[in-house]
């Protein structure tokens, strides 16, 4: 069998693939090698782990954009996620996982941003070793019916 010369054509070989989770996936060379796995046709979920990734938050920010649609969970654990998705037009209706836990720049405003944006599915909400009280998670505004799992 030739040799796969592209993220494109591995891809297309992999069509069979339900769900991706990768700590690397910010090693992908551009951001359409990104948009091949969230065009997989039987791709149910991503889940992006970036947990103590040293990627700038904006980068963070793209790649959530680029594949929203199938995210079900994301670690941006000890990064410097900002939670600032404005520009980027994204809606993640099937994430059940946010972790957040010491995101060193992540305020109240950037919290409001990523929870105004998930869907009804949100089950567990880390933001341990953040700055977030609960009273400000209160204040937020957002409902969080199905929340199971919440840490402070």
């Amino acid at each position: 069998e030739p040799k796969v010369t592209s993220m494109k054509e591995g891809f297309k070989k992999l069509n069979s693939l339900t769900f991706f989770r990768s700590k690397k996936i910010h090693h992908f060379r551009s951001e359409a090698d990104v948009l091949e796995i969230a065009n997989l046709d039987n791709l149910q979920g991503v889940h992006l782990d970036l947990e103590n990734s040293q990627l700038p938050s904006d980068k963070i920010s793209k790649l959530i954009k680029h594949i929203g649609q199938v995210l079900i969970s994301i670690n941006v654990n000890i990064t410097s996620f900002t939670g600032d998705l404005s520009g980027q037009d994204v809606k993640l209706d099937r994430l059940r996982r946010l972790c957040l836990a010491y995101c060193n720049g992540i305020n109240q405003q950037g919290v409001q941003n990523i929870l105004s944006i998930t869907g009804d599915d949100l089950i567990k909400l880390d933001l341990s070793g953040t700055s977030i009280s609960d009273l400000e998670l209160v204040n937020i505004g957002v409902k969080l019916d199905k929340l199971q799992i919440l840490k402070l």
